[in-house]
């Protein structure tokens, strides 16, 4: 499917099928930063003969039951499954109780999987899927917060953190790739977080940071969680609420506060802000300033 950049395709339509009234929907995504298909099914009862894709296909059946016919092999689906297909893969798909299924999916072109590969492994070249179908309980809460992020058209820096976490835990169990373990480069990674400190007030992306440690960005992202038990757009995070939290203190505005620490205005500061202290900005400077006054 070739989909218009940076836009989302919505399609709703109520089917009559089996003596029952169906309500569906469908969103298709192309996603021009990762260069990657997302897609949505919702309450569809559709069948899918067989035929096949010249990309890989990564899904997570949200609900229903399929049965998924796929190289000679029958794999029955349920609640919670995962599908990874390879290119070129025949299979077809049918419902196994006549009740519509709701699924979540991204299609990945061949040359765009190589280069991400490269940034994982360091080495621009294909792989293979050795599971058509696997039930991944943490594989599966990454894949719904980065479908998320995509339809949500997220950061750059956000989705690409979440996209090579996910796709780094999903090479390293379902693969062929044999990925070593990660060094310790704590070096590195206090370098990263230096910087971080002495400029959070200015926009950082993930390739940024990877240009301060000169290493790749899966490399990065798994170096800096597993030393700093937290990811880099995380910890960027923190550090700016920390210092929104020593201005407002103060008595600065949170209007000036966002401007000073990097969020792009007020709004950005008062989601940060909640998300992590659970108050809006304004309410915590005004606690301050009324204890000020005590």
């Amino acid at each position: 499917m070739n989909l218009l950049y940076n836009k989302i395709c919505c399609l709703y339509a109520i089917m009559f099928e089996e003596g029952r009234l169906f309500m569906n929907q469908r969103i298709f995504y192309y996603d021009k930063t990762l260069d990657i298909e997302v897609y949505s099914f919702q309450g569809i009862l559709q069948s899918f003969p067989n035929h096949f894709h010249e990309h890989y296909v990564i899904g997570l059946l949200e609900q229903g039951k399929r049965i998924l016919y796929c190289k000679n092999n029958i794999y029955n689906m349920e609640k919670g499954a995962f599908f990874l297909l390879n290119p070129n893969e025949n299979h077809s798909c049918v419902s196994d109780d006549n009740n519509p299924f709701y699924y979540i999916g991204l299609n990945i072109k061949k040359e765009s999987m190589k280069k991400h590969i490269k940034e994982i492994t360091k080495k621009q070249q294909l792989f293979y899927f050795q599971t058509t179908i696997c039930y991944d309980k943490q594989l599966q809460i990454c894949f719904q917060k980065l479908h998320k992020q995509l339809l949500e058209k997220q950061t750059a820096f956000q989705k690409e953190k979440l996209f090579y976490i996910f796709f780094t835990m999903l090479l390293e169990c379902y693969s062929n790739t044999n990925l070593k373990n990660i060094s310790e480069y704590n070096k590195e990674v206090e370098k990263v977080c230096q910087f971080i400190h002495n400029n959070y007030n200015q926009a950082i992306t993930l390739e940024k940071l990877c240009d301060i440690a000169h290493l790749s960005k899966s490399t990065l992202l798994r170096a800096f969680t597993k030393t700093k038990g937290i990811t880099p757009y995380r910890y960027l995070e923190t550090v700016r609420i920390n210092k929104a939290k020593e201005m407002l203190e103060k008595g600065i505005s949170p209007l000036q506060t966002a401007m000073e620490t990097g969020f792009s205005d007020q709004s950005h500061l008062n989601h940060f802000f909640m998300k992590l202290i659970g108050i809006p900005p304004a309410t915590y400077k005004a606690i301050w300033q009324t204890n000020q006054y005590q």
